[in-house]
């Protein structure tokens, strides 16, 4: 399967023709990233087993497809976003679970590979899923379910008892520490958005033995964690739900 993408500019609204971004077979969906000051956008999609970019200049000029990984290495999950610079952040499971990030800028530099947490679960589900945001200084914070014990049931159905880790990375790549934001049980679908100030707010989905609950807690940028709040009350939980999150200028 190819990957083709169409864009509209800002200054006529009229859509480009169709064009192809992908060189050889893919394995995943497309995400586009978007920087609207800029007018450019990158494009990231599994391309057979590893991850892919590739930028896309305000005038459908392409760069040259980037792998983030190691050719042939078991990719999934990327989660794609910009940072101030107009630089790709990206966020993906390497080939033995462990979380890994990687810089891309507009220009085709990568940057190293950093390794967010080692190996952290069995199976790829979406609600297992990271997610980043970042803050105007450019730094990322990424959240991730951490399984702590999976079991399988006769039927086939797996047990897991996971908590919420977040973790931040600087403009110049530097790792903070990892933080525990669950207080026991089953903490599934993280989700995080960060504020002017560089609060980050995380929310995710809690097992309360009738259903799932939203929780959410804030991350200040000297490491300060709010108290876990209750947003919601117990609810049926589908595979992938999760809360959504947004903050204001």
């Amino acid at each position: 399967m190819t990957i083709g993408l169409a864009f509209a500019a800002q200054s006529h609204a009229a859509w480009s023709p169709p064009f192809a971004i992908s060189d050889g077979p893919s394995a995943g969906d497309p995400v586009l990233a978007a920087a609207s000051t800029r007018q450019d956008a990158f494009v990231v999609w599994r391309s057979g087993s590893a991850v892919a970019a590739r930028h896309i200049a305000a005038d459908g000029t392409r760069g040259a497809i980037r792998r983030l990984g190691t050719e042939g290495d078991l990719a999934w999950g990327p989660t794609p976003l910009l940072d101030r610079s107009g630089a790709l952040v990206v966020a993906w499971y390497g080939p033995d679970d462990e979380l890994l990030v990687r810089r891309l800028g507009p220009g085709g530099k990568l940057g190293a590979t950093r390794q967010l947490a080692p190996a952290s679960m069995i199976g790829h589900y979406p609600y297992l899923e990271a997610r980043a945001a970042v803050d105007q200084e450019g730094v990322v914070t990424v959240v991730w379910p951490r399984v702590i014990t999976q079991s399988v049931e006769p039927k086939g159905f797996r047990t897991l008892s996971a908590t919420v880790h977040a973790r931040r990375i600087d403009a110049d790549g530097a790792l903070g520490p990892i933080v525990d934001l669950g207080t026991g049980g089953t903490n599934l679908a993280p989700r995080v958005a960060v504020d002017p100030s560089g609060r980050a707010t995380i929310a995710w989905i809690q097992d309360v033995g009738s259903g799932f609950g939203v929780r959410a807690a804030t991350l200040d940028p000297d490491g300060t964690i709010g108290p876990v709040r209750d947003v919601s009350e117990s609810h049926r939980f589908s595979s992938g739900d999760g809360p959504e999150l947004a903050v204001d200028a």
